[in-house]
């Protein structure tokens, strides 16, 4: 799992490290499983994997739009922005 407690930058930071700054070849990490040691397998760890981690209908509605697919800008990751955040389905933060 991954977390972003102690990374002031955030989570996409943080993607961006798993992906771009690789130290070592078995640290090698699709953007789909870096993504998902963000969501569902933190959540699997709690023993919460079935109330949230992924966007599933009845799980906790916390998700963020960005500005752009992560997808399509894999290397530079770290440039990604959030423009828009729901907790628990209210918006709570827009850009």
């Amino acid at each position: 799992t991954f977390g972003s407690d102690g990374m002031p930058e955030g989570p996409l930071v943080g993607l961006d490290y798993a992906m771009n700054r690789k130290q070592y070849k078995q640290q090698d990490l699709s953007l789909q499983e870096a993504i998902t040691a963000y969501t569902q397998a933190g959540a699997n760890l709690v023993g919460a994997g079935k109330e949230r981690g992924s966007i599933t209908e009845g799980k906790q509605a916390n998700l963020i739009l960005l500005d752009r697919n992560p997808f399509d800008h894999q290397s530079d990751l770290r440039h990604v922005s959030v423009v828009k955040t729901w907790y628990n389905g209210n918006t709570v933060y827009t850009l």
